[in-house]
């Protein structure tokens, strides 16, 4: 169990903003913290961490309980500059073993994806095993952009699900790219302007495997404002975004999916992204309230919903969606949300409000 301890807070600028003063105090937000920290580690002790996987005709889905690196990436992120030397060893063991040639997959049974290997590299960054980007260019197009799967076709970029479409570019999987590279000798590649078009008329970002706004409009955000000059189309792209999330915000400070009561997973991601922006500071103390009383006692917080959906087959259609039925993702990003995870101009990620 992690002690209580008293934390300052640092100041990130990743905008052109003042010290972030939305940031809670640390009698506020510790305690959910290092509770939900506690939850993880013990989930990581156990090894059980992994996502749920159900395919819609009812066969078994192939990747079920599996995912280690896509959760090890939000876990990582989500024990902060210090986590304990034994969970840090087991997740970077985790994450290793998957590892194929320079790249991962969601699964060891599933094919590589640029993807999961952004998530792998980051994670092991984070823990001071690995520090580069260069595996990610195996996916890249000659259209330009980072196409999901090798051997992709990557000439367009895509939010309709469909077999073939599963091998085209995908603008939340490049956001989640080039918030890799940015900061890194390999920034050159990062191509805001290609996740402009897809942003819908209401200032949001949808997802090709990712379902909601939330998710899409959170990694897209990331990118754009982790990078430390914008264009004015950027710039507008960026304050729509922003706009977006505050509109959609319910009057209970909660963010929810699809039409969906107001959920941990999508108010935490939409937390996350404001403050990464260091933007809405009413909301972002909202939001942060509604993830304090909506704390299991255990440490925890639960989402019913889709985290992510592949399409397997069009014809007939089957589906394979995964469930963070261990809580471990959901868990994640709502300590993100307390303790203040921020994108930063280098290409890493901060904490606003660092905790033990």
């Amino acid at each position: 169990m992690r002690p209580l301890r008293a934390v300052a807070v640092a100041c990130l600028g990743v905008m052109p903003v003042a010290c972030r003063s939305q940031a809670p105090t640390p009698v506020e937000v510790e305690p959910a913290v290092v509770a939900g920290q506690s939850f993880l580690e013990a989930l990581v002790a156990r090894d059980a961490y992994k996502l749920e996987c159900r395919a819609s005709d009812g066969s078994q889905c192939p990747i079920d309980r599996a995912g280690h690196v896509f959760a090890a990436s939000f876990i990582v992120e989500a024990l902060g500059p210090s986590p304990e030397p034994a969970v840090a060893n087991d997740l970077g063991k985790a994450i290793l073993l998957e590892q194929r040639g320079q790249a991962w997959g969601y699964a060891a049974q599933a094919p590589i994806d640029v993807d999961d290997t952004a998530f792998a590299l980051r994670a092991l960054r984070r823990l001071g095993l690995k520090d580069a980007a260069a595996p990610v260019f195996v996916f890249y197009s000659q259209a330009g952009g980072f196409a999901t799967f090798l051997g992709g076709a990557g000439a367009k970029l895509t939010t309709e699900p469909s077999e073939a479409n599963n091998l085209e570019l995908h603008p939340e999987v490049n956001a989640n790219v080039y918030s890799l590279l940015t900061g890194t000798a390999l920034a050159s590649y990062v191509d805001l302007d290609r996740l402009l078009p897809a942003q819908a008329a209401d200032g949001s970002w949808g997802s090709y495997f990712y379902p909601g706004q939330a998710y899409g409009t959170w990694m897209v955000l990331r990118a754009l404002c982790g990078s430390a000059k914008l264009s004015e189309p950027q710039s507008a792209a960026r304050d729509r975004g922003v706009a977006y999330l505050v509109q959609s915000q319910a009057s209970d400070g909660s963010w929810g999916a699809l039409g969906m009561s107001g959920d941990a997973y999508d108010t935490a991601l939409s937390v996350v992204a404001l403050e990464g922006c260091g933007a809405a500071p009413q909301a972002v103390r909202r939001g942060r309230d509604w993830l304090r009383r909506a704390q299991a006692d255990d440490g925890s917080w639960s989402y019913p919903g889709a985290i992510w959906v592949y399409r397997a087959k069009d014809a007939p259609r089957v589906d394979w969606t995964a469930y963070d039925s261990a809580r471990s993702v959901t868990t994640s990003l709502a300590v993100w949300a307390l303790a203040g995870v921020t994108a930063s101009t280098d290409g890493r990620i901060g904490y606003s409000a660092m905790h033990p």
